[in-house]
């Protein structure tokens, strides 16, 4: 039996007591077969637009070292061109072949995302109500989002290796004079050697990337003990974009071991993961030495 639709006649003259009802047949339109899959290599890309879905773009030869997830791309959309961030990869896609598009460019070496952000901004995508490309767009630093050029930081690492570097400041440590008051050397002990070993030390031991000045600041120290070492073969300076320096706060690059944490750590992050896991709002208040 085909479906019917029920309407309303209205009467020429305004008397609502003469208005007729009739049905009328509906004929659904046929459901189209659906499009066969085009096979090759295609990369799902979210896009910065209200429209809640993914995109499907092809993934160019030349680009294909660099089209993994977490990847940012540059891709044709409309009449513009935009950033986006590739989410998924797979080998054939259900859209007609003149509709795919390639992805023109892949500015980063490394995935700029990793799997813990884009898991967040799916989730965020889902609570608030926005596209997943929004959600990405809004965790972007603006250098990143604004596409400007990049601006390159100086980031202060060993010149040779750690085992190297640890040898070394053994020597600093075991040829250092031992301080003595100025009363009785008549002059200030020499920190030099100190200041050398404790800033190989740092470095030998603590992955994070650091700027000059900012270790320099906090060990309390000037530039010029780094100049020496650097000049003696021990540091080097390397220049890296702002973007690539940010990869590791949005959890891009090589993925790094879990931290061990405290007994107190431990206590606080299974009562905040608990309350995440029944999906309950619950107001924490967190104190004392937590990194």
């Amino acid at each position: 039996m085909s479906p019917r639709r029920i309407a309303w006649l209205a009467p020429k003259t305004p008397d609502p007591c003469r208005a007729t009802c009739y049905i009328a047949p509906v004929f659904s339109e046929p459901a189209s077969a659906p499009s066969p899959a085009v096979r090759g290599q295609f990369a799902e890309v979210a896009l910065p637009t209200p429209v809640d879905r993914l995109f499907d773009y092809s993934v160019p030869e030349p680009l294909a070292a660099r089209a993994r997830v977490g990847h940012r791309v540059t891709v044709a959309f409309g009449r513009r061109e935009m950033q986006g961030f590739i989410v998924g990869l797979k080998d054939e896609s259900h859209l007609l072949r003149h509709q795919i598009k390639e992805i023109l460019a892949a500015p980063d070496d490394e995935p700029l995302v990793g799997p813990g952000m884009l898991h967040l901004t799916r989730w965020m995508a889902e609570y608030y109500a926005c596209s997943w490309g929004e959600a990405l767009q809004a965790v972007l630093p603006a250098v990143v989002r604004t596409g400007r050029a990049r601006r390159m930081l100086t980031r202060v690492n060993l010149a040779r290796s750690r085992e190297e570097t640890l040898a070394r400041v053994q020597e600093l440590e075991a040829a250092r004079p031992p301080r003595r008051p100025p009363a009785e050397t008549g002059a200030a002990p020499d920190t030099r050697l100190a200041r050398y070993a404790k800033i190989l030390r740092t470095l030998a031991t603590f992955d994070d990337p650091f700027t000059p000045g900012a270790l320099a600041a906090k060990l309390g120290f000037s530039l010029a003990p780094f100049n020496t070492l650097r000049k003696q073969g021990w540091l080097k300076y390397e220049k890296v974009p702002v973007d690539a320096a940010l990869a590791g706060a949005l959890g891009g690059g090589d993925e790094t071991p879990p931290a061990t944490l405290t007994p107190d750590q431990r206590l606080a992050l299974d009562a905040l993961c608990a309350s995440l896991d029944r999906d309950e709002f619950k107001t924490f208040l967190l104190f004392g030495i937590t990194g």
